[in-house]
């Protein structure tokens, strides 16, 4: 019974804590073909290098 409740303790404490999760911040990626700059919040693919050095950003504008 005591390990139910460490259990139901445990999930609710995760339920909580993700109910608190932001989106995922915006970054310029870089083109490997042309060095063409695109701004996304999510991995573009191995044609892509992150910039992380030009900030991130709350919105898909990158400013």
């Amino acid at each position: 019974m005591k390990s139910k409740m460490i259990i139901a303790g445990l999930i609710a404490a995760v339920c909580a804590a993700s109910a608190f999760a932001g989106p995922a911040p915006f970054m310029w990626y870089k083109s490997k073909l042309n060095g063409s700059l695109a701004c996304s919040n999510a991995y573009m693919g191995s044609g892509w290098e992150p910039q992380p050095q030009l900030g991130t950003f709350k919105n898909a504008a990158c400013r």
